[in-house]
C-alpha cells in the first residue's frame, strides 16, 4: 500500500510538471513577437531643488541603470504592426512625456511613430514603429473562436522585469457593460502590472486576445478578444468616456459623456495634444455651466438676527472659510477643521488646512516687506517656495523620501478676477517624474496672501478649472496694520473694487476711513493709533437676483490699548445702519453695518 501511495504521488508530480511545461513553439514565438513598452526615464527640470542630493540608490539595480521605464507590453499582429492596451500607450489624456518606445528581447529600442487604430472604450491601440531597415514579421496566428476551459498562456512584461509566460484557463465570457457590443475574455492565468498589452495565447500558441487588466479579487483577469482588434476602425481614433465634474463645496455635479474622434493614422503626440485640448475645452464649458447654476440659486438663507449672527461669526475668522451647500439645505460657511501653523525665522507665518480634495493656505509676510514690491520682484515663485516649505512637499524614489526645497519658476502663470473683482494669481508647475502638476492660486491682502493649492495628475486637466472656480466660494477677511493698509491702498491695480476708492488717514487719536460705501471716524484720546494698530475688514456675500455679490459689512480696529473701549465713533454712511461693540479684553472696537 505504501508503494502505491508513492507511485500515485510521482504520477501527480509528473502530471503537474507536464501541465506546467510550456511548448517550445510558444517560447520561440513570444521571444520574437512580444515587446516591452517604454518611456524614457523622466528627469526633473533644473528649477526644482531638493533639500538633499537627488539619488536613485534605493532603486533596484536594473531600474537605476536603465535609461527607460517599462510601462507595459505589446505584440506583433502584422508586418511592422503592433497591438497593446490603450491605457499603456495613452494618447487620450494629457501627459508630460509624449514619446513611447518598444524594446525587443535583444534590448534594441524603437520609437512608436504612428497610431493606426485606437479605441479608449475597448482599451486598444494598434501602432507602427520607426524601424529603420529592420522588418518586423509576426510569428503569431489567431484564433477568433477559442473554446471555454481551454488552456491559455498570458504573456507580458510582468512587473517590468522582462517577458514571462504563465499558464491558466479560459474560464468565462463577460459582456461589455455599456451596450454589450462584445464579450470580454476571462482567464485564470496570472497577470501582474506590466502584463497589460501582451497577448493571450491558446494551447496551440495562437493569439485569442489582448491582456488588459487583472482582477482585484479572484484570479479572473480580462482580455479583449482578438476579433475586436481587427474589427476596430482604421479611419478614426475614438475616445468615449464618462467623467464627473463637480464644484466640491456646493455639491453641484454633472456626468457628461465625452465622445471625440481624430483621423488616423496619426502620431502619438498629435493625438495627445488634440484630445487634451478637447477635454480642456469641455471641462471649461462644464465648469462655467456649473458656476452659472451656483449663481442662480440663492445660497444665502433669508435674513434674520440668528442667520446674520452665524454668518458674521464665521466670516470674522482670519483663516479663509468655504461657502458650502448640500442639496436643498441652506448654505453654510465651512470652517477648517485642523489648521497647521508654522512660524518662520523671518517673522512670517504659514497656515494650511485641508478642505477635502484641496488645501487652503494663509501666508503672513515678514513685517518689513512691502506687499507690492514682494509681488513684483518675488511673486509666484517665492509664494510657491513658502507653500513647499509649509506643506513639506517631497518626492519618493524607491524607499527614499526627498524633501523639495523649491519649485523654481512656474511652467505657466496668469491672473484672473473672480465674480467679486478679487484678483487671483495662478502658477502651474510640471512635476515630470510623477507626470503631475502643482497648482497654486492666491490673492493678495494687506498682510500677505491667501490661496489654494494642490497636486494632481496631468490626466485630470479639469481639476485646474475646479480649483479656479472654487475661489468664487472662498471668503476671507482683509487684515493688516495701519502701515500695511496704507501700502496696500496705495497700490494702483489688482485691488478689489471696494478698496480702490478707500482712503485711511490716522493720527495719534483719530482714524478716518473714507469710501463710497463706508465712511466713518474713530476718535480716542486715550487709545493712540499707531502704525502697528491692526485693522480688519470683514466681508460677506449677499444673495440677489443676479447671484452673489460681496460687500464689507464690518471693520475692526485693534489699537493695542485697553482704552479703546472708550473711543467715540461717527459714521458718515447715512443709508447704512451700524452698531459698535467694544471689547476691552481684546483691545478691539468693532463697527458692524447692515
Amino acid at each position: 500500500m505504501k508503494k502505491l501511495f508513492i507511485l500515485m504521488g510521482l504520477l501527480l508530480v509528473m502530471s503537474s510538471y507536464s501541465e506546467a511545461a510550456i511548448p517550445m513553439s510558444i517560447i520561440r514565438s513570444t521571444k520574437t513577437g512580444v515587446f516591452e513598452v517604454l518611456k524614457k526615464r523622466p528627469m526633473d527640470p533644473p528649477s526644482i531643488k531638493y533639500a538633499t542630493p537627488l539619488s536613485y540608490a534605493s532603486l533596484p539595480f536594473d531600474q537605476r541603470n536603465d535609461a527607460y521605464e517599462s510601462i507595459g507590453s505589446a505584440f506583433l499582429i502584422g508586418d511592422n504592426v503592433f497591438a497593446s492596451a490603450a491605457h499603456v500607450i495613452d494618447v487620450s489624456h494629457d501627459t508630460l512625456n509624449k514619446t513611447f518606445y518598444i524594446r525587443d528581447s535583444k534590448k534594441r529600442v524603437y520609437q512608436i511613430n504612428k497610431v493606426v487604430r485606437y479605441s479608449e472604450h475597448k482599451d486598444l491601440i494598434v501602432f507602427e514603429v520607426d524601424r529603420g531597415k529592420r522588418r518586423f514579421k509576426t510569428p503569431f496566428k489567431y484564433n477568433v473562436r477559442p473554446s471555454l476551459n481551454d488552456d491559455v498562456y498570458a504573456v507580458g512584461n510582468a512587473l517590468g522585469e522582462g517577458i514571462v509566460i504563465r499558464s491558466g484557463h479560459y474560464t468565462s465570457k463577460t459582456s461589455e457593460p455599456l451596450l454589450g457590443k462584445w464579450k470580454w475574455i476571462r482567464f485564470s492565468a496570472a497577470a501582474s502590472p506590466g502584463n497589460s498589452g501582451g497577448p493571450l495565447l491558446d494551447s496551440a500558441g495562437r493569439v485569442i486576445g489582448v491582456v488588459l487588466q487583472r482582477s482585484t479579487g479572484e484570479n479572473l483577469n480580462v482580455a479583449l478578444p482578438i476579433e475586436e482588434v481587427f474589427n476596430q476602425s482604421r479611419r478614426l481614433a475614438e475616445v468615449y468616456r464618462e467623467t464627473y465634474f463637480e464644484i466640491a463645496p456646493i455639491q453641484f455635479q454633472t456626468k457628461p459623456q465625452q465622445t471625440f474622434v481624430h483621423p488616423l493614422p496619426a502620431a502619438p503626440e498629435t493625438l495627445i495634444s488634440f484630445f487634451a485640448k478637447k477635454t480642456d475645452q469641455l471641462s471649461a464649458g462644464y465648469y462655467a455651466g456649473l458656476m452659472a447654476s451656483v449663481k442662480k440659486v440663492k445660497h444665502i438663507p433669508p435674513y434674520s438676527e440668528e442667520t446674520d449672527r452665524l454668518f458674521n461669526q464665521s466670516l470674522r475668522n482670519v483663516f479663509p472659510v468655504i461657502l458650502s451647500k448640500d442639496g436643498l439645505t441652506p448654505a453654510v460657511f465651512r470652517q477648517a477643521g485642523h489648521i497647521e501653523s508654522i512660524m518662520f525665522s523671518d517673522t512670517s507665518s504659514f497656515q494650511t488646512a485641508s478642505f477635502g480634495k484641496f488645501n487652503v493656505f494663509k501666508y503672513d509676510k515678514p513685517d518689513h516687506i512691502n506687499i507690492w514690491q514682494y509681488q513684483q520682484h518675488m511673486g509666484v515663485t517665492d509664494i510657491a517656495d513658502v507653500v513647499v516649505k509649509g506643506h513639506r512637499f517631497s518626492r519618493t524614489i524607491g524607499s527614499a523620501r526627498l524633501p523639495v526645497s523649491s519649485l523654481g519658476k512656474p511652467t505657466d502663470y496668469y491672473m484672473y478676477q473672480d465674480q467679486y473683482s478679487r484678483t487671483w494669481f495662478i502658477g502651474i508647475w510640471d512635476l515630470v517624474p510623477m507626470d503631475s502638476r502643482v497648482v497654486i492660486v492666491y490673492s493678495i491682502t494687506p498682510e500677505g496672501v491667501v490661496g489654494i493649492y494642490d497636486t494632481f495628475s496631468t490626466k485630470d486637466s479639469h481639476y485646474n478649472h475646479e480649483l479656479r472656480k472654487i475661489t468664487d466660494l472662498l471668503f476671507f477677511s482683509y487684515r493688516g496694520t495701519f502701515s500695511e493698509w496704507k501700502t496696500y491702498l496705495a497700490g494702483k491695480t489688482i485691488k478689489p473694487k471696494w478698496f480702490k476708492e478707500i482712503t485711511m488717514v490716522g493720527s495719534k487719536t483719530q482714524l478716518n476711513i473714507e469710501g463710497p460705501a463706508l465712511s466713518f471716524s474713530i476718535n480716542s484720546k486715550k487709545a493712540p493709533i499707531t502704525e502697528a494698530s491692526r485693522i480688519q475688514y470683514n466681508l460677506r456675500p449677499d444673495a440677489s437676483q443676479d447671484g452673489l455679490s460681496l460687500f464689507p459689512y464690518e471693520v475692526q480696529l485693534d489699537s493695542g490699548s485697553k482704552s479703546m473701549n472708550k473711543a467715540s465713533i461717527k459714521s458718515r454712511a447715512p443709508r447704512l445702519g451700524y452698531q459698535s461693540q467694544r471689547d476691552s479684553s481684546t483691545d478691539t472696537v468693532t463697527i458692524s453695518f447692515r
